[in-house]
């Protein structure tokens, strides 16, 4: 039994051995959280935007980052005059964030729906997805309200975040408060392969080791 023990813990913690290490994209669903795993964040509020349409792209920042913000038809004048929201103008388009300035790791708002009007539509859901250099990662918010938060944080910068919103009838998708963040400097690095395979052999030679013994006492 205990040498069964010691190759099921070696395999539980040890990943298959590949040529290369892979990106970790982490979601949080809470801001403090989301904050305490990046550095030197900066937040676009979005209260200078106008109350009219805007064409698209529009060129943005979020204290010492830059990004871009782009979709089909430009964007509604979501939310309020003291508290704007970026929003689409048509309800089935996705709106496209990147040309991020460098370093920028995390991404993090309050992402919910709105009407036609460019008021806020409870319990509707919103879809995000985002694309580093290892590929994309998507996750969808579910009966949002103007309070749910989302934050992703990568091990490589971003290229593209995508919002979109679940068309159970009509809804624009809107975010509010964008907060980036580059990677946080206590964050622990991922092992590289050749670090896992000192591990895991050692840790299957301890099991045979252990297996050995008992043999040696029976």
């Amino acid at each position: 039994m205990k040498k069964q023990l010691s190759i099921l813990f070696a395999l539980a913690v040890c990943p298959a051995f590949v040529g290369s290490s892979q990106a970790a994209t982490i979601f949080y669903n809470s801001q403090a959280a989301y904050l305490a795993a990046i550095s030197n964040p900066g937040t676009d509020t979005f209260d200078d935007m106008p109350g009219t349409l805007v064409g698209s792209p529009i060129n943005r920042s979020a204290g010492a980052y830059t990004y871009t913000a782009s979709v089909p038809n430009g964007f509604f004048p979501a939310g309020t005059a003291g508290d704007r929201w970026l929003s689409d103008n048509t309800a089935s388009e996705t709106i496209i964030f990147d040309n991020f300035s460098a370093g920028v790791r995390g991404f993090g708002a309050f992402f919910f729906g709105t009407d036609f009007n460019g008021a806020f539509l409870a319990g509707k859901s919103i879809t995000i997805v985002a694309t580093d250099g290892s590929g994309s990662t998507s996750t969808t918010l579910t009966n949002t309200t103007v309070g749910t938060f989302l934050g992703i944080v990568s091990d490589q910068a971003f290229t593209s975040i995508a919002v979109s919103a679940v068309q159970d009838g009509v809804v624009w998708p809107t975010l509010n408060d964008l907060t980036l963040g580059a990677a946080a400097s206590q964050a622990p690095e991922v092992p590289e392969p050749g670090t896992w395979a000192t591990v895991c052999l050692s840790l299957a030679g301890l099991g045979f080791a252990a297996r050995r013994r008992k043999a040696n006492h029976q």
